[in-house]
């Protein structure tokens, strides 16, 4: 639940939602907000927000949205992050070693002598999870091979379809 506080006063309470810092603007959706309860009043300047017949707040519209300024307090929710790699290693020089595609100490200290990096410290991380999931090597198949001792006595395809597009005489292969 994300506790909307609003210019009223009142705190619009935004359930099952997902707040993503990244974005400079979050939406919400009418529809959720009609489930949840709430109730729109549209003017020609915007629209009003009502649940039960009180009156929670004025969204003005704004290049065709409606536009809500609200303080936010995010104390219980889901964060959603555009971070890829969790980094569990808050030392400088692995978040540099993640942010360069976990490249080698070797290359690192060559990007430092050239000037391209701080001074770092190469001992704070020893182990970085992604480069060790990147350096296994599947067990090779150990089951039993049988080899063919007649032309076509075994055949390897590859099976799809239909195909979306037609054959002359309209098969579908």
């Amino acid at each position: 639940m994300l506790p909307l506080h609003l210019p009223t006063g009142l705190v619009l309470n935004l359930n099952n939602c997902y707040l993503v810092p990244a974005l400079s603007m979050n939406i919400v959706s009418g529809s959720r907000l009609i489930r949840d309860g709430y109730s729109f009043k549209s003017e020609n300047n915007g629209c009003s927000i009502y649940m039960r017949d009180m009156f929670y707040g004025h969204a003005p519209m704004v290049n065709a949205l409606f536009l809500m300024n609200l303080e936010r307090d995010v104390t219980h929710i889901h964060s959603v992050n555009t971070k890829r790699c969790k980094v569990d290693n808050d030392s400088p020089t692995y978040l540099w070693h993640c942010r360069l595609g976990h490249i080698g100490v070797k290359r690192m200290k060559k990007l430092h002598a050239d000037g391209l990096l701080e001074s770092l410290d190469y001992e704070s991380f020893d182990t970085c999870e992604p480069c060790l999931m990147g350096k296994m090597t599947k067990t090779p198949f150990s089951g039993t091979m049988e080899r063919a001792t007649n032309l076509l006595e075994i055949i390897h395809t590859d099976v799809c379809g239909p195909m979306s597009v037609e054959a002359r005489g309209g098969y579908r292969y």
